[in-house]
C-alpha cells in the first residue's frame, strides 16, 4: 500500500514537469483547473474584504444614530436629529449593499496579511462616516441640520481622536464642551463618549459578541485582542464586553455618588466661570465611558479640574487604571485569583514602573516651581503628580490642573512623556509601547548580563508569567518587542521633527516632543501648542493617533501585502501584454 502511494505521488510530479517541458503553452486539465480556482479565490477574497467592510460600515451607522436617545431627556435637541440620521442612512445603504458580496465567499478565508488591510479599511471608513455629524452645518438658510459646522479635516481629527481613545479635541470657543453642556449640545457630548466607548473595546470584538463567525478570528487578534478568557472566541468576546459594560455601570454610579450629581454643588475653580455649578448622571456616565475606554474626552473644557473634587479624582484614577489593565487580569481579579495577578509580567512591570516614576516626579516637582512659576504645597504636588502619572501611563489624558505649565516644570514634563511612551498593559484599551514589551526588554537585558558572566555550559530557561501560567519566551518574541520599540521611538522623533519644521520653530522642542508623544500613544494630554488652523499638522496628528491605536506593525504588514499584490499584478499584466504581442 505504501509503494502504491509513492508511485502515485511520483506520477503526479512527473506529469506536470513533462508537460511544461514538451510545450509551455499546453496545460494539463488538472493544472488548468487549479489555476482557475486560485483566480476565483483571489476575486472571492476581494468580495470577502468588501463584505466584511460592509458589516462594519453598518455598525458605524448604528453608532451615529445612538445619540438620539439623549434627546428623550433633552427635548430641545430634537432639531439636531438630522445631523445623526443622515450619516446613519448613508452608511446603512452602503453597508447592506456591500454585505451582499458575502454570499459569494462560502468557505473562503482571508489570505496572509489581508486581515490587516481589512482592519485599516474598517477603522478608516468608520472614522470617515462618523465624522459627518461634526462637519454638517448647523443651519442651511432657515432649515436646521443640527451639525457643529466645523471643517471636515477638523471633524475627522475629532472622530479619530475619539475612536483611537486619544482625547485630543478640536472643540473650542462657541462649540467647546462647556458651551455644549450649558446649551443644546448634550447629544454631541454623548456622541464623543460613545466614539471612545466603542473605540476602546474595538469594532471587531463588538462584532464577535454579536456574530459567532470563526472566519473573523484573525481580525480579532489583528485588532490587538491578545486575551481569550474562554476557549470559545465568541463566548470570550461576550465575557470581555460584559466586564467592560459592568465597569462602566459601576464607575458611573461611583462618580454620581462622589459629586457628579444634581444635589451636590460644584465649587468651581478659576477658569471655569462659564461652566454650570451643578452636574448630573449624564456627566457621570460620559466621564466613565471616557475613563474606562482610556479616552479622555470630558463634558467640561477644563476636564476633571472643573469639578475641583478629590473624591471624583480618586474614582477617575481607579477607572483609568482599570482601562490600562489586561481584561484577563480583570477576570482573574473577579475570580479572586490574586496570586496569579501579582505574578503576571504586565502587573509586576506596572508596579515597578510606578514605584520608580511616582516618587521621582514628586521629588522633582518639589525642588523647583512649575513653568508658570507656581509652586504647590506638598499635598497639592502629590495630588497633581499622581493623577497626571496615572493619566499618562494609562494613556487616558484627563487632567486635574489648569494646564501642563501650571502644575509642572521641565524635568517632570519630560518624565511624563517617557511614561506615555511605555503605556498600559497588553490587551487593554491603553496605547503606547505596552507594559509587556517594556517588561520583556528589561528582562532580556537581565538575561543577557546574567549569561555573560556564567559558565558556557550553563543554560538558563527564559520564562515569563503570562495569562495565569509560565510561558517560554522565544528569541523572536524578544526581537519583535525590541523592533517595535525602536520603530515607535523613531516614529516619535520623525513626527516631532516634521511638527517642529511645520511650526517654523516657534515652540519649545520639549513641548513638540510631548504633543507628538501624546498623539501617538493615544494619551491626549495637550501641551498648549495651538495648531488647530494648520491643516497639515492636523492631518499628521490624525494619522499618528490612528497608527498608535492599531499599532505600527499593522500598517507595515498591510503595506507589505499591498506592495506584493501590486507587484504580482504588474508582472501578470506585463506577461499578458508580451503574450499578445508574441
Amino acid at each position: 500500500m505504501k509503494k502504491k502511494t509513492n508511485k502515485y505521488s511520483r506520477k503526479v510530479r512527473i506529469s506536470f514537469k513533462d508537460i511544461f517541458k514538451k510545450n509551455k503553452n499546453l496545460k494539463e486539465p488538472l493544472e488548468e483547473e487549479i489555476t482557475l480556482q486560485n483566480q476565483n479565490n483571489d476575486s472571492n477574497k476581494l468580495y470577502l474584504i468588501l463584505g466584511y467592510l460592509g458589516v462594519f460600515i453598518i455598525i458605524a451607522g448604528i453608532i451615529c444614530i445612538l445619540p438620539i436617545f439623549t434627546m428623550i431627556f433633552y427635548h430641545s435637541e430634537f432639531n439636531r436629529i438630522l445631523a445623526f440620521l443622515l450619516p446613519c442612512i448613508i452608511s446603512l445603504g452602503i453597508g447592506f449593499g456591500l454585505t451582499t458580496l458575502l454570499k459569494k465567499t462560502q468557505q473562503i478565508r482571508l489570505g496572509k496579511y489581508q486581515d490587516f488591510i481589512l482592519l485599516i479599511l474598517i477603522w478608516l471608513f468608520s472614522c470617515l462616516i462618523c465624522a459627518i455629524p461634526f462637519a454638517l452645518p448647523d443651519h442651511i438658510g432657515s432649515f436646521r441640520l443640527g451639525g457643529l459646522g466645523i471643517s471636515y479635516t477638523k471633524a475627522l481629527y475629532e472622530t479619530v481622536s475619539g475612536f483611537a481613545t486619544c482625547g485630543l479635541s478640536i472643540l473650542s470657543g462657541e462649540i467647546s464642551p462647556s458651551n455644549l453642556l450649558v446649551g443644546d449640545g448634550h447629544c454631541f457630548l454623548f456622541y464623543r463618549a460613545l466614539l471612545q466607548f466603542f473605540g476602546g473595546v474595538g469594532f471587531v470584538l463588538l462584532l464577535t459578541c454579536i456574530i459567532n463567525d470563526n472566519q473573523g478570528i484573525s481580525l480579532y487578534y489583528s485588532e490587538g485582542h491578545t486575551d481569550r478568557l474562554l476557549p470559545n472566541l465568541f463566548k470570550s468576546a461576550k465575557l470581555i464586553f460584559g466586564i467592560y459594560l459592568l465597569i462602566n455601570l459601576v464607575g458611573s454610579l461611583l462618580l454620581w455618588v462622589s459629586g457628579i450629581n444634581e444635589w451636590t454643588k460644584i465649587n468651581k475653580p478659576a477658569g471655569c466661570d462659564l461652566d454650570p455649578d451643578y452636574a448630573s448622571y449624564f456627566e457621570a456616565l460620559c466621564t466613565t465611558m471616557s475613563s474606562v475606554s482610556g479616552g479622555g474626552f470630558s463634558t467640561r473644557t477644563m476636564s476633571i479640574y472643573a469639578y475641583n473634587n478629590v473624591a471624583i479624582e480618586i474614582v477617575v484614577e481607579i477607572l483609568m487604571i482599570l482601562s490600562a489593565t489586561n481584561f484577563f487580569i480583570i477576570f482573574l481579579l473577579f475570580t479572586f485569583k490574586f496570586k496569579k495577578v501579582i505574578k503576571d509580567l504586565d502587573v509586576t512591570t506596572s508596579i515597578y514602573t510606578s514605584l520608580i516614576f511616582i516618587p521621582l516626579i514628586i521629588i522633582l516637582s518639589s525642588i523647583t516651581p512649575s513653568l508658570a512659576n507656581y509652586k504647590p504645597n506638598f499635598l497639592e504636588s502629590v495630588r497633581y503628580d499622581v493623577f497626571f502619572y496615572i493619566s499618562a501611563i494609562t494613556t487616558t489624558g484627563f487632567t486635574n490642573a489648569p494646564s501642563l505649565n501650571y502644575a509642572f516644570n521641565t524635568p517632570v514634563i519630560f518624565l511624563l512623556a517617557l511614561v506615555m511612551f511605555i503605556g498600559g498593559q497588553q490587551g487593554s484599551t491603553a496605547g503606547g509601547i505596552k507594559m509587556y514589551r517594556f517588561g520583556l526588554i528589561v528582562k532580556s537585558i537581565f538575561w543577557t548580563i546574567r549569561e555573560k558572566y556564567t559558565p558556557q555550559n550553563t543554560i538558563y530557561p527564559h520564562y515569563v508569567y503570562k495569562y495565569g501560567q509560565d510561558r517560554p519566551v522565544t528569541q523572536k518574541e524578544i526581537q519583535d518587542a525590541c523592533t517595535y520599540s525602536f520603530l515607535y521611538i523613531s516614529l516619535v522623533f520623525f513626527l516631532a521633527i516634521l511638527f517642529a519644521l511645520s511650526t517654523n520653530g516657534n515652540y519649545n522642542l520639549l513641548f513638540v516632543f510631548f504633543e507628538v508623544s501624546s498623539a501617538l500613544s493615544d494619551t491626549g494630554i495637550g501641551s498648549g501648542i495651538n495648531y488647530l488652523n494648520n491643516n497639515f499638522l492636523l492631518t499628521i496628528i490624525t494619522i499618528a493617533m490612528l497608527v498608535g491605536r492599531l499599532e505600527i506593525f499593522t500598517f507595515i504588514y498591510a503595506g507589505q501585502k499591498i506592495f506584493i499584490d501590486a507587484k504580482e499584478g504588474c508582472e501578470k499584466l506585463t506577461k499578458k501584454i508580451k503574450e499578445k504581442h508574441s
